[in-house]
């Protein structure tokens, strides 16, 4: 998502010692978080423990400034032009609710067009930089033993609270809602009719949904970002084995060049997939340690 686009709403949280919102400045936000849908933005909403600008802004904004802020705080830890670090948000297989997190994005989409051929460009200036050693520390330590276990029980705490707003439905729609066929299956469901012996297969058998309902798993991984959506599963598998990508999105390409951010999104695009990405990004932000910054 670019940073100048309107569309998308931002929802913002920072670290701040005085809970007065009338005392907060532009200079004391140090953490965003930018959802590139309401029903996104909506989740972030319903996990804050602080809302600051429920009666009043709690801060004024630049004069060439046309993006919309909500504030609050999520834990320990409290969106401007400054902001130092964002969220757009293990390898095992995926399946439906589980959460993928950002250690790195190719832009999957950034091509060069020849005669007979396109070429991904991933020359050095064309390719996104790493994490700062701040995001890259602590994914190390969320990926370690304890700090996953941390993080998931963390998750499962804080997804719980996300199912008592009803109006998120973000309630598990099921196992038998989770079918994934073979890639060379050009059609998202095998309910239309299909001529293709590989549709007419069997859903893939995968060991994560033997149970009823499972609990949501974390994935720490290169994610794909562009401004296309895939719809084939050939060129999904072709693309994730070439670039050994974990996952595809749309919004983290167009942050990721502008300040350390990192993507945490839920897999596929069932209602309960944001709720659980959400649930994870407030897990995550209760192991940001916010920096000391002088007179704070």
């Amino acid at each position: 998502m670019d940073h100048n686009c309107t569309s998308a709403r931002g929802v913002h949280i920072s670290f701040w010692r005085s809970w007065q919102c009338d005392k907060l400045y532009f200079e004391d936000f140090e953490i965003a978080i930018i959802c590139a849908l309401k029903i996104e933005a909506d989740a972030i909403e319903a996990v804050f423990d602080e809302h600051w600008d429920d009666d009043w802004p709690c801060y004024g904004k630049a004069a060439a400034d046309s993006n919309a802020y909500i504030t609050g705080s999520i834990g320990p830890t409290s969106t401007n032009p400054h902001a130092r670090h964002g969220q757009a948000i293990v390898m095992g297989e995926i399946v439906l609710g589980d959460v993928i997190v950002s250690d790195g994005i190719i832009q999957y989409d950034l091509r060069r067009r020849h005669p007979d051929r396109l070429e991904r460009k991933d020359t050095l200036l064309d390719s996104l930089g790493r994490p700062n050693t701040e995001i890259h520390g602590l994914l190390a330590k969320l990926r370690g033993i304890r700090g996953r276990k941390t993080l998931l029980n963390h998750m499962s705490s804080y997804l719980d609270e996300l199912r008592k707003e009803t109006e998120l439905k973000a309630e598990y729609p099921g196992t038998q809602n989770d079918k994934l066929f073979r890639a060379a299956c050009h059609h998202a469901s095998c309910s239309i009719v299909c001529q293709m012996s590989e549709c007419r297969d069997q859903p893939v058998f995968r060991h994560g949904l033997a149970q009823d309902a499972p609990q949501p798993a974390v994935h720490f991984g290169l994610i794909a970002s562009g401004d296309t959506v895939v719809k084939s599963g050939e060129e999904r598998d072709m693309i994730s084995q070439r670039e050994n990508v974990v996952g595809f999105e749309m919004e983290g390409a167009g942050v990721w060049d502008i300040f350390p951010c990192v993507v945490i999104k839920g897999a596929c695009d069932y209602a309960d997939s944001p709720a659980t990405a959400v649930s994870c990004a407030k897990g995550f932000l209760n192991h940001w340690v916010p920096s000391v910054r002088d007179g704070k």
